[in-house]
């Protein structure tokens, strides 16, 4: 959820799809859920021990996590309005602040 201080939020969800080469076109086997807000983002639905890092825009690494119990929270003390990208194992994501 993200709040740009105008009384607007908006919330995304990410749906990661691994492709299994079974003849399957695509299967959904892990549903990740971001959230961002004054810089702090969260993710849920992730594997326990899963390794999220966080890049601004010059592809600067600003934090980096680990999952626990399946979520994760990570603070890029960035500004709210910036535009990061999000690595979570060879997924990167685009997310603004």
């Amino acid at each position: 959820t993200a709040n740009d201080g105008s009384g607007l939020t908006a919330t995304c969800k990410v749906t990661v799809q691994k492709k299994v080469e079974d003849g399957i076109d695509s299967t959904s086997d892990t549903a990740l859920t971001i959230q961002s807000q004054k810089g702090i983002i969260t993710l849920t639905g992730l594997a326990e021990g899963t390794e999220v890092n966080v890049y601004d825009t010059a592809g600067r690494l600003v934090a980096t996590a680990t999952a626990t119990d399946g979520t994760v929270t990570v603070n890029t003390k960035l500004a709210a309005g910036s535009t990061v990208i999000v690595k979570v194992a060879e997924h990167n994501m685009k997310v603004a602040l």
